[in-house]
């Protein structure tokens, strides 16, 4: 099912469905999820979602894939810098 990447209220409701308490939304995203070390391009990004296995790495991509959702993986804050940034739009 796709569905217009405007209606983030949808997808929105399908991330806290599918991943209950692994989904941080609004002010309960930390500031360090916001850019990586350098600090560039900072902003607060749609959701942020800890993952706690492969199979729901593997749904959560299948669904932002079905959303057309960008997704942002986010480790370390290592030496990749600039790699680890959503793009605010």
């Amino acid at each position: 099912m796709s569905v217009d990447p405007a209606n983030k209220d949808v997808f929105l409701d399908l991330l806290r469905d599918g991943f209950g308490d692994s989904v941080l939304l609004g002010e309960t995203i930390p500031e360090s999820c916001f850019s990586d070390w350098t600090g560039h391009a900072a902003c607060r990004p749609l959701a942020l979602v800890r993952p706690t296995s492969s199979e729901e790495v593997s749904r959560l991509l299948r669904l932002c894939h079905e959303h057309r959702r960008a997704v942002v993986p986010q480790g370390g804050n290592d030496w990749l810098s600039g790699r680890g940034s959503a793009q605010c739009r």
